[in-house]
């Protein structure tokens, strides 16, 4: 009788335990998407690219609002050219902000002006210029990844962007978009 007593009481446990789950995130459902105008270049030409997030989920999902590739947000996208022997020639020169942003996370508003929520099926993305410097002629691969560290431990308090009591996992980790392969030319 004891034994079914203490297994009642450690399953309710359990139970209201897993019930006050905090935030889950999210690293399976999200494509990373790279797009150039064109292929080839001269060196020292900026490459007008396109950066986009898409869900491939069935369920939505926060991503961070601003792709952009500022280092010390919980966020970023970032940017690197590579040589056929697979070695970094350049990269976007990630930017860093002091203090970095404390986002106050306590209410709705302020959820959505950090993260977006990105519906099944759904992208979102922006437009970046990648510089190119003095680079030796050649074929080369542009290369993108988005990073999120989800929501920080000081934000998993606030309030749901969505209005509803219905959680809506945040998007933590990073995929690297297929690389796109530029040439450049004299």
């Amino acid at each position: 009788m004891k034994n079914i007593l203490a297994f009642a009481i450690a399953s309710s446990l359990a139970i209201m335990l897993m019930a006050q789950e905090p935030r889950k995130e999210n690293t399976s459902q999200i494509e990373v998407r790279l797009w150039a105008a064109t292929n080839k270049y001269k060196a020292g030409d900026t490459i007008h690219l396109r950066v986009e997030l898409k869900n491939l989920g069935d369920t939505p999902i926060l991503v961070g609002r601003e792709l952009s590739p500022v280092a010390n947000w919980p966020f970023s996208v970032s940017l690197r050219l590579v040589d056929a022997n697979g070695k970094y020639v350049q990269s976007v020169r990630a930017a860093y902000v002091d203090p970095p942003p404390q986002p106050d996370l306590s209410t709705r508003g302020g959820v959505l002006r950090w993260w977006t929520v990105l519906d099944p099926g759904c992208f979102y993305g922006k437009e970046l210029d990648f510089q190119l410097g003095s680079i030796e002629r050649g074929t080369y691969e542009l290369q993108a990844s988005y990073h999120s560290a989800g929501l920080l431990d000081q934000q998993k308090s606030g309030s749901t962007p969505n209005g509803s009591n219905q959680e809506v996992p945040v998007f933590s980790g990073q995929v690297e978009a297929m690389p796109i392969t530029i040439r450049i030319v004299d």
